[in-house]
């Protein structure tokens, strides 16, 4: 309700391009929310999408900056 008074009193002031970049920004975020509530009452248990994991590979795949060298003691 409170972003329908923003768009209102923007359109009422005279201010119709700030109220067109206002809906602009509020596209992406509707995708999101409409994401949450299409999973929790529209989808079965178990048909959310896996997470896939990727594995670096290669000499690469070490620390780098850390130093594996042992300290000598000197007498």
């Amino acid at each position: 309700m409170g972003k329908y008074f923003i768009f209102l009193s923007l359109i009422e002031t005279h201010h119709p391009v700030l109220a067109v970049f206002a809906v602009l920004y509020i596209v992406p975020a509707l995708y999101y929310y409409f994401r949450i509530v299409v999973h929790a009452w529209l989808k079965q248990p178990g048909e959310a999408p896996r997470p896939s994991m990727t594995q670096r590979a290669g000499r690469g795949s070490r620390r780098r900056g850390v130093c594996h060298a042992r300290r000598r003691v000197v007498s």
